[in-house]
């Protein structure tokens, strides 16, 4: 399997982030702190779903599903 640098991997959400960002900035109703906020949530996001790697500390539930069969 082909690795991608990080950098590389950063691109598309600091495109989706900007595509956020610009309307937002360009209305009237812009906060500054809501923003941060928002952008720490999407960018948490991003990490958690594009590295697993850095939370291999936590323990996954590997639970199995057992079907009863019969009647």
């Amino acid at each position: 399997m082909k690795t991608i640098p990080f950098v590389h991997v950063l691109i598309i959400p600091v495109i989706l982030v900007l595509l956020w960002v610009i309307p937002v900035l360009t209305s009237n109703e812009f906060d500054l702190g809501w923003a941060a906020i928002e952008f720490c949530v999407l960018m948490g996001a991003y990490i958690v779903y594009a590295h697993p790697g850095l939370f291999s500390f936590i323990p996954r539930r590997d639970r199995k599903v057992t079907y009863r069969t019969g009647a």
